[in-house]
Formats: C-alpha cells, structure tokens, sequence
C-alpha cells in the first residue's frame, strides 16, 4: 500500500513543513487504512478504543474506527493503528 500525506487547509494546496515564523505544521502520514503517523500535534483530547481526537494548530482530527490503539506518543508525534473507518477535520 502506498503513503497518503494529508493537506493542512481545507482545499488548498499542501504547505510547507515549517511556516514562516518557525512553527512546524502538522503531519499526518497514512499507510493503508490501519496505520497513521501524526506529527507536530498540540494535544491528545481524547481517546478510546472508538475514536481518537488529536488538536492541532488551527483544527482537531478524529479518527473513528475499530480496535485503535496508540502504539507510542512522545510530545512531538504519535503511532495510531487499528481499523480505521472516518477520519474528519474539524
């Protein structure tokens, strides 16, 4: 399965790794449908073996799914797998 890089807006284009004031965007890197890498996240809200809700600079992901897990979380990115069903950006 190949990797699928997220947009950082809504509709636009992707964004550089870094914006002008030094503050990295966030990076969410999918492998299929059951792995996905976050970086530069501001904080864990919630989770549970249902859903995941990450804040990020300017929205909050939620991934929906079955069996998610947390495979590691350091401050500056994080492992999620399981069955991952919706993925929203709010």
């Amino acid at each position: 399965m190949g990797v699928m890089r997220s947009q950082t807006r809504r509709g636009g284009p992707p964004e550089d790794e870094f914006s002008p004031f030094g503050k990295a965007h966030t990076i969410a890197t999918f492998q299929g449908r059951s792995e996905l890498y976050i970086e530069n996240f501001k904080k864990l809200q919630y989770f549970s073996c249902n859903e995941i809700c990450v804040q990020t600079g300017s929205y909050r992901m939620r991934i929906q799914g079955k069996q998610l897990k947390i495979c590691f979380f350091t401050p500056d990115e994080m492992k999620i797998t399981g069955q991952m069903e919706l993925i929203c950006f709010c």
